[in-house]
């Protein structure tokens, strides 16, 4: 059995800035503070490999702990965050112009086979949560901490819940009812062997604990 731990990234510039955008930034002084919290939790569990979103936030909180835990970086990008169309990059988040490009954008991705501009869509990252299952499966370590962002962390949580059939509107859901804090940590397992439809149905794929924030105090 593999167990995976979903970290969501520290604190960002970009979860700050007044501007939609500068997506790839590093954290805030609060989030490597929360980073440093973080890293003393990871080193009291058992961790075998650190993969990291490609993202700066999110490879500047696995450092962290890859410094507090000795245990080297593997980068990917199925774990990215999903990706914004180029109209908006820039723009004043009180720009009506806008606010009306980024609702057009969020109403389009819970509606299947719609896409905004260059943005990602609903299939692109359900496509992508399903690899970066399939990545983690094929990996050969049983403890894995996965350092990440919280709308594709949702994405691939409503991937284990519904598998193949998620919907749009499952996923839309999931967004409303699931938060994800910086630095909370969202454990899941993975057993082949326990998958079966009776007496009880239960998936090789089951989630533990959701957003779990005691290291914050």
């Amino acid at each position: 059995m593999k167990t995976i731990y979903f970290v969501r990234h520290g604190e960002a510039e970009v979860n700050v800035a007044q501007t939609f955008g500068a997506e790839n930034t590093g954290l805030t002084e609060r989030g490597r503070q929360q980073a440093h919290t973080l890293a003393e939790r990871c080193s009291k569990l058992s961790i075998d490999c650190v993969i990291v979103s490609t993202m700066m936030r999110a490879q500047e909180t696995a450092s962290f702990i890859s410094e507090r835990t000795h245990i080297p970086l593997v980068s990917s990008e199925l774990f990215e965050e999903r990706k914004r169309p180029t109209s908006l990059i820039g723009k004043q988040r009180d720009d009506p112009q806008a606010t009306r490009l980024h609702i057009q954008w969020i109403d389009s991705f819970f509606i299947e086979n719609k896409r905004f501009e260059d943005g990602e869509n609903f299939l692109d990252m359900k496509a992508r949560a399903a690899k970066a299952l399939s990545f983690l499966e094929m990996r050969s370590e049983v403890n894995i901490l996965v350092v990440m962002h919280g709308f594709m962390l949702r994405t691939i949580l409503a991937r284990i819940i519904f598998g193949e059939a998620l919907l749009p509107q499952e996923l839309y859901m999931v967004m409303r009812a699931f938060n994800i804090s910086n630095v909370g940590i969202t454990v899941a397992t993975l057993d082949p062997s326990q998958e079966s439809e009776r007496p009880y149905p239960k998936g090789k794929w089951r989630i533990l604990t959701w957003n779990d924030l005691a290291h914050l105090g």
